[in-house]
């Protein structure tokens, strides 16, 4: 079984963390290739399978046509045409890619939902997946906003979700493995209080044997916002004072390319502005080095 490991991320603002690899475990002596932008020759079979991936397994839908693959310093990234550039800070074995995410605008008032249950009106997702040039993982990523409108809302509710799916990568160092991903959302200032908290999901540590589903939800008024998410091992949510700082992490051990994880968070939040708000999305992974475990 050949060993895969690189790094795919996705986002609206979108954090790729690699964890500093001890000396001896060089990942130069062990990659035959390089992952950049250079390697990928059919580069439209590479945007094809992102959408196919999306579509597939988060039934959110993407079009090839709207999507461009373009290098950037730390390797490639696939994401919508006319996007905002990616922007990098890399630190050791850290990769920090960043993207600001604001809410579409809004068509209507707040008060003009519905009385009865339902769910949230999701708007078109933004999708990416960026390989990094040094071959250690993959993760792939959506974000989505929403917003849950009710009869008698005196402010928008919004909604955002955030998918992802991370492994390791086909023809990467034979001694590093993924042991965690997370997606992440954060206010713009860390004491922000223009962002109000309605909801958020998941909300406990969940452990699976090995594999399981985990359904995500948030409410508020009427209105549901629904999401299921399939990983295996750990999933650990963490969450701050201020709306929308929250992380779902996945914890295991992805070695294999088949060993695909995932993990996906939803928040819910309203704004004491009267602008579409922004916030910051960010999606990493952490790599170690070990044996394959199994």
């Amino acid at each position: 079984m050949r060993k895969a490991l690189a790094v795919l991320a996705v986002t609206a603002a979108v954090t790729l963390v690699a964890q500093p690899i001890p000396a001896g475990a060089s990942l130069t002596s062990r990659r035959t290739t390089s992952s950049g932008c250079d390697t990928i020759k059919d580069k439209d079979a590479a945007i094809r399978g992102l959408a196919e991936y999306v579509n597939g397994r988060w039934k959110l839908g993407i079009k090839t046509q709207d999507y461009e693959l373009r290098p950037f310093e730390a390797g490639c990234v696939i994401q919508p045409k006319g996007a905002a550039p990616i922007t990098m800070d890399k630190d050791g074995g850290s990769v920090t890619v960043s993207v600001l995410e604001t809410a579409p605008p809004e068509a209507s008032s707040p008060g003009g939902g519905v009385s009865v249950r339902q769910e949230a009106t999701w708007r078109e997702p933004t999708c990416r997946e960026t390989f990094d040039s040094e071959g250690i993982g993959k993760m792939r990523a959506c974000t989505q906003w929403g917003r849950m409108d009710y009869e008698g809302a005196t402010h928008i509710n919004y909604a955002f979700r955030s998918y992802a799916s991370c492994g390791a990568r086909e023809g990467g160092p034979i001694a590093t493995y993924v042991s965690e991903c997370y997606v992440e959302t954060d206010p713009l200032s860390p004491t922000s209080t223009t962002l109000v908290w309605n909801d958020w999901s998941p909300k406990s540590t969940t452990e699976f044997n090995p594999c399981g589903s985990l359904a995500l939800s948030l409410g508020v008024g009427p209105v549901n916002a629904g999401y299921t998410v399939n990983t295996c091992e750990k999933l650990v949510p963490a969450w701050g004072t201020y709306a929308p700082d929250f992380r779902a992490t996945w914890k295991g051990k992805s070695y294999f390319a088949e060993d695909v994880r995932e993990t996906a968070a939803m928040v819910g939040f309203w704004s004491r502005g009267t602008s579409s708000p922004s916030i910051y999305a960010r999606h990493g992974y952490t790599v170690a080095v070990g044996p394959p475990g199994r």
